[in-house]
């Protein structure tokens, strides 16, 4: 689905706020047969999106779950290319800082990924 595709308030109101995103995707293979590491033969897609990316207020931050410098990023699920579902240890590139998912889920309303990141 391309942003045509998408509510037309939701365009007016956040268009002009969405960044470009890189994110990849890293799917756990199967473990290493006789490793004694258990190795596990990772793969990772890349995949283009939207966004938006926040710092969060400091009355959020409790130096324990959300940390100086973490960023709030809102990744539109309609504008992920190939479709796919990211999880906590993906990435996702924005700006050029390649920052690690630590926390993701979908919204109520099933229109974006809500992620908290870290360098």
């Amino acid at each position: 689905m391309s942003t045509a595709d998408w509510p037309q308030e939701f365009l007016d109101e956040f268009s002009d706020d969405l960044v470009d995103l890189t994110l990849t995707v890293v799917a756990q293979g199967t473990p290493t047969p006789g490793s004694y590491t258990r190795g596990s033969n990772a793969t990772t897609t890349s995949h283009t999106a939207k966004g938006l990316v926040s710092r969060y207020k400091s009355s959020e931050i409790d130096g324990t779950r959300i940390q100086q410098g973490d960023r709030r990023v809102r990744v539109m699920i309609a504008s992920i290319s190939p479709a796919t579902a990211i999880k906590p240890k993906d990435r996702v590139t924005v700006g050029g800082e390649t920052l690690i998912l630590m926390d993701a889920g979908k919204d109520p309303a099933g229109v974006a990924w809500l992620c908290q990141a870290r360098a």
